[in-house]
């Protein structure tokens, strides 16, 4: 029969207490029946005790797949039933397990067990909610150990201990990786456990998202750059959505975090942004599932760093052109105040017409209006006028009757000239004719 539970026996605490080497290869308990296969296993030190799961990034991702189990002595067949229970833990981390399963069944004295039982699964225990669909995140600088431990019991005995086996991993035996069939050992008379435990420590099929060099590139006629960086899955497992942050000096701008759809094994795409850049010197750093929406081989190569100098922009210079304007409207040779401007009959009207731009005007025209008559409009040619230069343009005999009038004049009347301003080439001014005597 087979079932899953949550607790581990005394056993394997027990089995935690042990010293670092007593699964080192070629010791004597090791060599009997199945030899322990410990290959590449480096054992080190306890850590110190530290919280249940690192806040570290993941350097890869574990998980086990028990092969199978031989039993040596299986005590009293067919009155109980023998219990193995795994445990996933960090070396030093604290009382619970990183991960747990339980597995029962019974067996006769010799027989092999075959399990193939992925480890950890749906069902099992994990601390603080991860998902073992992840497998076990390891970090830098950090040991762990897949630990196990078998009782046998029966209605009329209390639980006996087989043994306990213990593999370490850390980056100096690369994590394990690898099969191993390890006959443990009991406590405290250090005799061969009962049964020897066959299983395999993988890495589990992940995606990587690993960031290439961030570019950053300018944009024709804009004072913004495009920053850009490319992000590739680089192992088999698919990537689903994940975001990718562009901070500029340690602070993500409004548009910097985009969200990439997925990513299949081997594929790569661009996540880009536009923002300004101010003159001067900028890091601009690109980091890729920095919100862990997506599970991961190895979280510590997800950030990219670009150093960036932006020169200060250099003034576009301003094309010289000609401005002109009007500058006064004079009748009978004086400014009009609106009381005694003019006789009923002739007048001689001058418009001031003045070059407030830097290039030299070419030749214009100016059109003097009375009170909006088109009918009444009269034009004098104008061949230039240098770059802030002021000329008089005279309009002999300007017919007025007595009453109030509006002179109206326009500097570049066909708008011949180029010109910084197209819009103050006009003025209007009320003048009053009394009788002519």
């Amino acid at each position: 029969m087979n079932s899953i539970h949550t607790t581990v026996g005394g056993a394997l605490d027990r089995a935690r207490r042990l010293p670092a080497d007593f699964v080192r290869a070629g010791r004597g308990p090791l060599t009997l029946g199945i030899a322990a296969t410990l290959i590449g296993l480096a054992l080190v030190p306890p850590a110190p005790a530290r919280a249940d799961l690192s806040p570290d990034p993941a350097v890869t991702r574990l998980q086990v797949v028990l092969t199978n189990i031989h039993i040596y002595n299986a005590r009293d067949w067919g009155s109980g039933e023998l219990k193995l229970n795994v445990v996933l833990r960090e070396d030093g981390g604290g009382p619970a397990p990183l991960a747990s399963m339980r597995y029962a069944f019974d067996a006769d004295s010799g027989e092999d067990v075959s399990l193939e039982r992925v480890f950890p699964a749906t069902g099992d225990t994990m601390v603080n909610g991860v998902s073992p669909d992840g497998g076990l995140p390891v970090a830098a600088g950090h040991r762990y150990f897949v630990g196990a431990d078998m009782t046998e019991s029966d209605s009329a005995s209390s639980d006996e201990d087989l043994g306990d086996v213990v593999v370490y991993m850390d980056q100096t035996n690369d994590w394990g990786v690898g099969t191993h069939t390890v006959r443990g050992t009991k406590l405290p008379s250090e005799d061969p456990a009962d049964y020897a435990l066959t299983f395999e420590i993988r890495r589990v099929r992940l995606p990587d998202l690993r960031p290439a060099d961030v570019k950053v590139d300018d944009l024709p006629g804009s004072p913004k750059k495009r920053i850009c960086v490319p992000v590739q899955n680089t192992e088999g497992g698919i990537a689903g959505p994940f975001d990718v942050a562009l901070t500029i000096d340690g602070s993500v701008p409004p548009n910097g975090r985009i969200t990439v759809p997925g990513l299949a094994p081997g594929q790569a795409t661009d996540a880009c942004i536009e923002t300004e850049l101010a003159s001067g010197s900028h890091e601009v750093k690109a980091i890729v599932n920095g919100l862990r929406q997506a599970i991961e081989q190895n979280e510590t190569n997800n950030v990219s760093t670009k150093s960036v100098k932006v020169a200060a922009a250099t003034p576009t210079p301003t094309p010289s052109q000609a401005d002109l304007t009007v500058s006064a409207i004079k009748v009978r040779g004086q400014l009009p105040d609106g009381k005694d401007d003019c006789r009923d009959g002739k007048n001689d009207v001058a418009v001031v017409v003045k070059n407030a731009g830097t290039a030299e005007a070419g030749a214009f025209t100016v059109r003097l209006t009375v009170d909006a008559e088109t009918g009444e409009a009269v034009e004098e040619s104008v061949k230039g006028l240098e770059a802030g230069k002021e000329r008089e343009i005279r309009f002999d005999d300007v017919k007025l009757k007595k009453g109030d009038h509006t002179l109206s004049a326009v500097a570049d009347a066909e708008n011949a000239v180029a010109e910084s301003d197209e819009a103050n080439n006009a003025l209007e001014v009320g003048a009053r004719c009394r009788d002519a005597s």
